[in-house]
């Protein structure tokens, strides 16, 4: 079978034996359902590859997101109906899709012709207007979401994000270069360091340019030039960037 759709399931805390890890607890009934959703689709032949995306981000136990997605999902009783991966590094919405394209090459040598993700509903206009732009991804992303989402985390006393301020709060820097040591500080406790840049040339070259674009960001703050200037750099970076899977 040649894999060309795939689903990201983009994980949002560490599930292990009973217990899960998050940042925000009164959302777990939710992220339960994004593993149903997710398992459905592919189950549906919607798509016919599901990468679950997310790295080692909570000191409590040395596990990724994406294995604890996989053994939630087992004590669930979901069928793995299609071809389940696991991509464990990524540590922000942005790293879930440009990463998971990494690990779907790893794993086929090819890049996938269609690409959705699965998350939570006030990411969607961000994954599709912002994040999926600047990574250049094949075709148009389809976010795939939990039916009547936002009531459900209403009732569960969580007030969510308005997806256009999310959008606006994230365009300028739609990689989330200017948080990387954020990222690196609070969700990754166990340092551990993707491989992705050893795939090939052009991902260690993509890889380079993200580290460059990243430190030059950050001695601009360390020489306090200001935010526009930053602002710059960015938006500059991010749209000299060269993508494996864009010809």
């Amino acid at each position: 079978m040649n894999h060309k759709r795939l689903l990201i399931l983009c994980c949002h805390g560490v599930y292990h034996k009973g217990e899960f890890y998050t940042e925000r607890p009164k959302e777990r009934e939710v992220y339960k359902a994004h593993i149903w959703t997710a398992f459905t689709a592919l189950k549906d032949g919607r798509y016919d590859t599901l990468i679950i995306s997310g790295g080692c981000s909570k000191p409590q136990v040395e596990k990724s997101e994406a294995r604890g997605y996989l053994d939630w999902a087992d004590e669930l009783g979901l069928a793995r109906t299609g071809l389940v991966i696991l991509e464990e590094f990524s540590r922000s919405s942005a790293e879930n899709l440009l990463f998971s394209m990494c690990r779907f090459y790893q794993y086929f040598g090819y890049f996938p012709e269609k690409v959705g993700s699965c998350t939570l509903f006030w990411k969607e206009k961000w994954h599709k207007e912002v994040i999926a732009p600047a990574l250049r991804l094949p075709n148009t992303l389809e976010v795939v979401t939990v039916e009547k989402e936002k009531e459900k985390l209403v009732k569960s006393g969580v007030l969510p994000p308005e997806p256009d301020e999310v959008v606006n709060n994230n365009k300028r820097d739609p990689l989330e270069i200017q948080r990387i040591g954020e990222f690196e500080q609070c969700r990754n406790p166990w340092k551990k360091g993707h491989p992705y840049a050893n795939i090939g040339k052009e991902f260690k070259d993509l890889f380079e340019q993200l580290a460059d674009i990243g430190r030059q960001v950050q001695e601009t703050k360390n020489r306090e030039e200001g935010q526009e200037k930053i602002r710059v750099l960015v938006e500059r970076g991010t749209v000299s960037l060269k993508y494996p899977w864009v010809q």
